[in-house]
């Protein structure tokens, strides 16, 4: 539990929850736009994690290794990022057709999910929704600064290890968001979901932030995972050692 209590490492998540709750009680922002921005910071996520990629291929030591050690089966053409790049905002339009579709029924203006133009062209003219995309976007370049370019992670990763990362984050934060949908939706409360969102993402945030720099939480979140018992351990220590490493 100590890792969810404000320390040095979850400090900007317990910022950007007292930003959001804050703004939801006293400046009553819509919690439909809370919600979503939490809902697309996974645009936010895929642009800084092709530029931590580039970073790697340009000065990489791991990297330059592998190229050297593996030079036929390490991944080390800029070609990788743009692959990438189609891949994963495949994967964002079909995070987004779902998304548009379960509001549906309470923004008029998201006539279908797959309209994707204009139902991000209408949420991007909406400037409170851009103040919290900013929001996130800011919270997000301060993550990468604090947890990935100051430690020098990049020296440490590979294209081929990056690849899956931001799939893993996104399906843990996506399921708190979606939670709270449901709250949005069937509870018939906008705040109620928005808080619960925040809050959830605050739990979540501190939790895996903790884990990045303290080995009795990284264990913790080993053991978890554990339970199932197909799970190899020595393959998941390495896939939890690269998702933390992001």
């Amino acid at each position: 539990m100590k890792g969810l209590l404000p320390n040095r490492y979850n400090l900007f998540a317990w910022l950007q929850a007292l930003i959001m709750l804050t703004g939801l009680t006293l400046w009553h922002w819509d919690p439909l736009f809370v919600v979503m921005a939490y809902f697309f910071e996974t645009i936010i996520i895929g642009v800084i994690h092709m530029f931590k990629m580039g970073v790697v291929l340009r000065v990489g030591k791991a990297q330059q290794l592998e190229e050297q050690t593996n030079p036929k089966e390490s991944l080390h053409h800029p070609g990788v990022i743009l692959f990438f790049m189609v891949h994963y905002y495949m994967f964002v339009a079909g995070q987004s057709i779902f998304i548009f579709s379960f509001f549906a029924n309470k923004v008029p203006a998201f006539e279908s999910g797959f309209n994707l133009l204009e139902n991000y062209g209408w949420l991007f003219r909406q400037p409170e929704f851009v103040l919290l995309f900013a929001i996130q976007a800011v919270t997000q370049i301060t993550y990468a600064i604090r947890h990935w370019a100051l430690p020098a992670k990049y020296q440490q990763q590979t294209i081929q290890g990056m690849f899956i990362q931001p799939y893993i984050r996104i399906f843990i934060q996506q399921f708190a968001t979606i939670l709270a949908g449901f709250f949005f939706i069937f509870m018939q409360s906008g705040f109620a979901a928005a808080v619960l969102v925040v809050l959830l993402r605050l739990v979540v945030d501190s939790w895996l932030l903790t884990a990045k720099h303290n080995e009795g939480a990284k264990e913790k979140l080993q053991k978890l995972i554990l339970k199932n018992k197909e799970v190899n351990p020595e393959d998941l220590k390495k896939q939890i050692e690269s998702f933390l490493d992001q």
